[in-house]
């Protein structure tokens, strides 16, 4: 117990380990301590359930509390009928002072101890605990008269007769008054529960006449006990660590990396339990932890066992610890207790129900109706593992008797399997024969579980190699379908089928190989045993093409394009695969990504059919997997949302997960972000439940994205960081370049063109192996935007017009509208950028996208406005305000109502000295104060120096003030930080200055001139590419600003104000 004190204990800073919750145990300790420093005394009890860390809150507290004596005891359940065992134990190193009293208060106590003739045998080095050597107490000291503030404070019972309690406890709160004199008193009694009654009484006498004078402080731990404490004793009771506790806790456990499937077992397994977290790691391999080695069916070693058996189940009576067995044993097998079967098992054993009110007394177990019910999910595993194998046999031997129809009921199949000692080939065949039965009756609800177990413990009875590893197979194909991704582990390495085996077994193991890794694995490692399932299943072409399927899965969330191309090659003839052909479904996919465009209407037609169809699970998740490919958001949309409700409603835990991936994505690219950051927010929740971290992955990408929309930063980063982490080490080329791109628009949408443009282009020109082939298509519109708003001279004409050819094979509308705007931005003149922004905003209207929509409709009213075309600008930035606010864009729309007060709008709300600047001068002014010179300035905002200068004249003269420095204060006065500014991206957000005409080096991508008329309010991008004012790096104080603006000012001083 000391180790798991020192790993998961709650001992101060000062020792140097990390504490993980107990926030309201570790105040109530503190405060203790702050008054034993203050002179004062008091009391707390500790209670919780074994486990919970009442050990090492106690050992925090004898830390935390200053005391020159310390004396500690821990009840022993052996003594617990021991008359005064309990204060033996605790005052028995003091025993020397006992005699040195003297005092006939102190007799009762001695007597009861019977401690008279052992004063000598005792050091006080026993139970002095400190850093520094205490003085001893002397018996001049002892026998000294108590202070006076002390001599009122002990109570004396009324004229009732003194009982034995009564004496004794008077006599230990006189040896604790006495034994405080010098320094304090700190006495710690752990599992004060299995005290005897004798000493718990006094004990409780002495500690409710306690008051502060006494300088005696008493900490208590108790478990979950019937017997009343006394009221006047505080109590804090311990719970379960919070789930973010709990993790922390197990990440500081574990010796090595934790896989994210393993490390959320664990955490469900351990109930945010201390001890059974730290026991479940101390368990398990590392390879185990890491994912690399399949876990073992029952993940607490036999050592955690045998104490949860001993310290929960102890004192039971044997009819009642058999009753409890039994329920265990049922529960085993069906996952629930009915107290029918129960009761009719427990007839011939002669057991009765009343044997059940001991345990129901200490809360083990509790009765909901026909049903019976343990405390916690690891009671029952701790009762049925804990008793001897031939006990467990006996009550499965009964359970199996009781239920009905015993021949053919899986239930009792499986209690007769449990039953058996050897194989049983008869009794293998006929438990396979049931869940065949069980699974082909429709109206009986399947649990997959339940089917994956019946056929382990059908294969555990099979003598044939062949058929215990089909037996296996069969069981992981059912573990798969309960979202059960270790069992599917497990199962999977217990089959091993031998070379000999037929192929379609073989194949079926490699399926369900490639099938864990493509969800949980490594991609490339998933493809490769697809590929060959599919060749090993070949004379069976729908399971064959179902492989090929799910080849061409792992090759596109790897980025593979050459490998889809290669399995679209191979597809099997005549074989649907869903409701599409297989030859039709991804070979037409990779048509369109090699270009062409012939048949892809054909293959969207009939799947949109079969949505409105009676179309199955599978063949809905097939459906919405071709709609994204192929750029159908509506459709991918229509039949992944159904899928969603068909999963939840069938329970398939499996297919629950890829399904909310497809709608997330369908959701991303109709622009409905916040009901995309929902439904990553449960698919992420459903993935982690079903041991799916790469779906995890790709779900966390799709919330980084709608992060960056939301302008949520900090969550953006976050996301985005975990994917391109783990991503990388799995192969997840959508992942990582999805998260990548996140990044970027969020760049752009905090006004930081240049970012946004350095992170896009490695990512949509492919360089040095990075990027997805479809995010290098789908990031050319935010790449085209980032690299004329940051005047960056490096083409794209060429992507895109990559990006119209795509948006052009697929009738996507969308990109279409998208492809427009880009062109509007890049053309020089101005007749043919308004036509272009009026042809992308008709079709942003057929297609329904809002949030580009939005977009197109923000940088069309740019570019009215610097045309002298208000009352029009006004008219598309309202819009564009009211449908980024529908999105939950907060940053965008920040954008558009600066833009608004360009148009003449008065900015709401805003007064005093701010009020008087334009949006330019407030551009400016901010990126002054954050410490930006002039020359700097002019670069970000593509504007001359001299107009900087002639802008901050007038900002002086406006705001009085006479330096830099003054501007800064001026500008905190006002509640406008010009750090925030530059963090949120309003430093650039206000509309900027036409552009000086002149070539921008190509005649392709327009003059400088056009690129003014194409929206250049926003390049204004703040300073984009300085590390050092990224709020993930470092977010500067108002000082550190107002000491850059001064280092600025004596660097670039120009004339005048500037």
């Amino acid at each position: 117990m000391s180790n798991l004190i020192r790993v998961i204990g709650m001992p101060d800073r000062a020792v140097g380990i990390r504490v993980h919750g107990r926030a309201a145990e570790r105040t109530a300790i503190d405060e203790l301590g702050r008054r034993a420093r203050d002179g004062h005394g008091g009391a707390l009890l500790l209670v919780g359930s074994p486990g919970l860390g009442r050990t090492t809150m106690l050992e925090h507290g004898a830390r935390c509390v200053p005391a020159a004596t310390v004396l500690r005891t821990r009840a022993v359940p052996a003594e617990s009928n021991l008359r005064h065992s309990g204060l033996h134990a605790l005052l028995r190193p003091v025993a020397d002072r006992l005699h040195a009293l003297g005092d006939a208060r102190t007799r009762p106590l001695a007597a009861a101890m019977d401690l008279v003739d052992q004063y000598s045998d005792h050091d006080e080095t026993e139970f002095v605990v400190g850093t520094e050597p205490r003085p001893r107490l002397s018996d001049s000291s002892i026998r000294a008269p108590l202070p006076t503030a002390l001599a009122p404070a002990v109570p004396v019972p009324r004229e009732s007769p003194e009982t034995d309690t009564g004496r004794v406890g008077r006599a230990l709160l006189h040896v604790w008054t006495a034994l405080a004199t010098e320094g304090g008193l700190l006495c710690c009694v752990d599992d004060a529960d299995q005290l005897d009654a004798a000493s718990r009484a006094a004990l409780s006498f002495a500690v409710r006449r306690l008051t502060p004078a006494h300088r005696v402080t008493v900490l208590l731990t108790a478990g979950e006990d019937t017997r009343p404490w006394p009221p006047e004793i505080p109590v804090c009771r311990l719970r379960p660590l919070a789930d973010a506790d709990a993790a922390a806790l197990l990440d500081e456990l574990a010796p090595g990396p934790l896989r994210p499937a393993v490390r959320e077992l664990l955490l469900r397994s351990g109930g945010g339990v201390p001890r059974l977290l730290a026991e479940l790691v101390a368990g398990l391999a590392p390879g185990q932890l890491a994912g690399s080695l399949p876990l073992p069916r029952h993940l607490l070693p036999e050592e955690s066992l045998a104490w949860l058996h001993r310290t929960r189940l102890a004192g039971l009576p044997e009819d009642t610890r058999m009753l409890l067995l039994l329920a265990a044993a049922e529960r085993e097998v069906t996952g629930a207790v009915d107290l029918g079967v129960l009761l009719r098992a427990a007839a011939p054993a002669g057991l009765r129900a009343c044997a059940l009110e001991p345990a129901e007394s200490r809360g083990l177990v509790a009765v909901d109706g026909p049903t019976l019910i343990f405390a916690d999910r690891l009671l029952a595993e701790v009762v049925y593992r804990g008793e001897p194998q031939g006990r467990r046999r006996s009550a499965h031997g009964l359970l199996a008797a009781a239920a009905g129809d015993p021949g053919r009921s899986l239930p009792a199949l499986r209690h007769r399997a449990a039953a058996v000692i050897g194989t049983d080939a008869a009794l293998a065949d006929a438990i396979e024969t049931a869940v065949d039965r069980v699974f082909s009756d429709t109206a009986a609800g399947v649990d997959p579980m339940a089917c994956a177990d019946a056929l382990a413990a059908a294969a555990a009875l099979t003598d044939d190699p062949d058929r215990r590893a089909a037996r296996l197979v069969r069981a992981a194909e059912h573990a798969w379908a309960a979202g059960r991704t270790d069992r599917v582990r497990s199962l999977l390495a217990r089959s091993d089928p031998p070379p000999s085996s037929p192929p379609s077994l073989r194949g079926r193991t490699e399926y369900l190989r490639g099938l864990v890794e493509l969800r949980d694995g490594i991609v490339e490692d998933a493809r490769e045993a697809l590929l060959l399932a599919a060749d090993l299943l070949r004379e069976s072409p729908e399971p064959a093409a179902e492989a090929l399927a799910r080849a061409a899965e792992a090759c596109w969330a790897a980025g593979d394009r050459r490998g889809l191309a290669a399995v679209a090659a191979s597809g099997v003839s005549g074989v649907r695969m869903g409701c599409v052909r297989w030859s039709g479904g991804v070979a037409g996919a990779a048509r369109v990504l090699r270009g062409g465009r012939r048949g892809v209407g054909g293959i969207l037609r009939e799947s949109g059919g079969r949505v409105v169809g009676e179309a199955t699970l599978e063949e809905l998740l097939g459906i919405a997997a071709n709609a994204v490919v192929l750029g159908a958001s509506r459709l991918a949309r229509r039949a992944s949302s159904r899928a969603v409700a068909l999963a939840r409603v069938d329970g398939r835990t499996a297919l629950l997960p890829p399904a909310l991936e497809l709608l997330v994505y369908a959701e991303l690219r109709l622009g409905e972000h916040a009901r995309a950051a929902e439904h990553a927010i449960a698919g992420l929740a459903a993935a982690r439940a079903a041991g799916q971290t790469n779906c995890a992955l790709h779900l966390r990408a799709a919330a980084a994205m709608s992060a960056a929309v939301a302008g949520d930063a900090a969550g953006c980063r976050e996301h985005a960081t975990a994917v391109i982490e783990a991503g990388r080490s799995r192969g997840l080329a959508m992942a990582v370049s999805l998260a990548e791109w996140s990044l970027a628009r969020l760049d752009l949408s905090l006004s930081r063109p240049k970012d946004a443009a350095d992170r896009l282009f490695p990512l949509v020109q492919g360089s040095a192996g990075r990027g997805h082939f479809a995010m290098r298509l789908l990031a050319v519109p935010c790449l085209v935007e980032a690299s004329v708003l940051a005047c960056d001279p490096r083409p794209v004409d060429r992507l895109l017009r990559r990006f119209e050819e795509r948006a052009r094979a697929v009738g996507d509308a969308a990109a279409l509208a998208q492809a427009l705007r880009c062109r509007a931005l890049l053309v020089a003149d101005p007749a043919e950028a308004d036509a272009a922004f009026g042809a992308a905003l008709r079709l942003h209207e057929a297609s329904g996208t809002e949030f580009e929509y939005a977009r197109t409709l923000r940088l069309h009213g740019e570019f009215l406005r610097r045309r002298r075309r208000r009352r029009e600008a006004r008219e598309r930035l309202r819009n564009a305000l009211r449908h980024f606010e529908a999105c939950g864009a907060r940053i965008w729309a920040d954008r558009v109502r600066d833009e608004l007060r360009a148009t003449g709008i008065g900015p709401e709300g805003r007064g005093g000295l701010v009020g008087r600047l334009t949006p330019q001068q407030l551009r400016i002014s901010r990126h002054v104060a954050a410490g930006a010179t002039n020359r700097e300035v002019a670069s970000t905002l593509c504007l001359s120096p001299r107009t900087i200068d002639h802008h901050l004249r007038n900002v002086f003269a406006a705001l009085g003030v006479r330096s830099r420095v003054e501007l800064v204060h001026a500008l905190a006065m006002e509640g406008d930080d010009p750090v925030e500014a530059a963090r949120s991206g309003r430093a650039g957000s206000a509309v900027g200055t036409p552009l000086p005409p002149g070539p921008r080096g190509s005649t392709a991508r327009g003059t400088r001139s056009a690129r003014s008329t194409a929206g250049d309010s926003t390049a204004g991008a703040s300073t984009a590419g300085r590390s050092p004012r990224d709020p993930a790096s470092h977010e500067p104080s108002l000082r550190e600003t107002m000491r850059a603006a001064g280092s600025a000012e004596v660097r670039s001083r120009p004339r005048g104000p500037s």
